[in-house]
């Protein structure tokens, strides 16, 4: 059952990729309390960071953000337009990877952060034509539409560039 919603969850984010701005990637979330419940109709603030190499890697860059979890506790975030901390989104060699999305979450809204989870993000190569022969040979970029970022884990959501 997981595996069919953590599907349906990518195939909804790919149909809604094409209203994302340019040089950002959506990102899906849900917020939960350490009693495993959702965070419902709250304002949360998170800290994204993207980590190069492993779990515990460099931040290459950071951004915070402030989002309202919907009645399931779901939160739509764009990683790329929020407030920067540290790093330039622009600068991400994605070629250079493996690389780590890491969010860190108040849900009271304010910055008292505490790591939420931290998830291996990785290149899926998709042909924008279906009937090409030749193999897909882009790198991972939130501007090459031919290249979608997935989130790995049971938990993970999709994530897809402009």
């Amino acid at each position: 059952m997981k595996k069919v919603f953590t599907l349906t969850t990518a195939l909804y984010i790919a149909a809604n990729s094409l209203a994302q701005t340019q040089g950002a990637f959506s990102y899906q979330q849900t917020i939960r309390k350490n009693n495993n419940l959702p965070v419902v109709s709250n304002q949360v603030a998170m800290l994204i960071s993207i980590l190069q190499g492993s779990p515990s890697g460099t931040a290459v860059y950071s951004e915070t953000q402030t989002a309202i979890t919907g009645t399931d506790g779901w939160v739509n975030l764009e990683i790329g337009r929020g407030i920067p901390v540290s790093g330039f989104f622009s600068n991400i060699n994605w070629a250079q990877g493996p690389y780590f999305i890491k969010t860190e979450t108040d849900t009271k809204g304010g910055a008292n952060y505490t790591v939420y989870k931290i998830s291996e993000f990785s290149p899926v190569e998709v042909k924008s034509n279906p009937s090409e022969n030749t193999p897909a040979t882009e790198h991972v970029s939130p501007t090459n539409t031919n290249t979608v970022p997935l989130v790995k884990g049971e938990k993970g959501g999709a994530v897809l560039p402009e």
